[in-house]
């Protein structure tokens, strides 16, 4: 083959490579997600600790769609997991521990040691906590990973299990550190109810 007949070859093969893009990948460390609660109140026990009672943590990754450039609060998340298509779930992890009253140090706990591989370092996500008290029997002395039991994430039966919610701001591989704020199911206020059954249901 001449060098002639190479050239158009080699142009149709250097006009393709712009088409040709390669997202970049990254990590997201839970660990550096701040658990806050901002309702003063302390989240009252949702049962007796008993050794046939744990606290399971069901932590979900949803990569958004939409660009809520701006929103620094948890309202984007909120609105990406409630439209649909908007947030798609990436990633599920569970952890189980004794079983405890839901607080934000509990929370941290959960997240401890907890990374995200892989994730496109060109979008935005959003992370959901569900706590919910178990009905199996999991000896376990601290939080540690586990398999999930669809009944700690699927509607109807998280509606019915889950003892706190916490969803984050937006987080990404470049900007990591985000804030997931933490509600309980006994939070007295009407609009405090509404937004724990819209973290619990949204998206699901």
């Amino acid at each position: 083959m001449t060098s002639s007949s190479l050239r158009p070859a080699i142009f149709l093969a250097a006009a393709l490579l712009p088409s040709v893009q390669l997202s970049c990948r990254g990590d997201i460390d839970a660990t550096r997600l701040e658990v806050e609660r901002r309702l003063r109140e302390p989240c009252s026990a949702t049962f007796s600790a008993s050794t046939d009672r744990a606290s399971a943590y069901v932590i979900e990754l949803y990569e958004t769609s939409m660009d809520f450039s701006g929103d620094s609060t948890q309202a984007a998340c909120t609105r990406c997991l409630g439209m649909s298509g908007d947030c798609m779930l990436s990633e599920r992890v569970c952890r189980c521990g004794p079983a405890s009253t839901p607080s934000v140090e509990n929370l941290s706990a959960a997240l401890s040691g907890l990374r995200f591989k892989g994730v496109d370092e060109g979008r935005t996500y959003c992370v959901r906590v569900t706590e919910v008290a178990t009905d199996t029997s999991i000896s376990a002395t601290e939080i540690d990973e586990c398999s999930c039991d669809p009944t700690w994430f699927a509607l109807p039966g998280v509606l019915e299990k889950a003892a706190a919610c916490a969803l984050s701001t937006l987080i990404s591989p470049s900007e990591d550190s985000a804030r997931l704020d933490l509600l309980c199911r006994d939070d007295g206020a009407t609009g405090t109810r509404t937004a724990f059954t819209s973290c619990l249901s949204n998206g699901r």
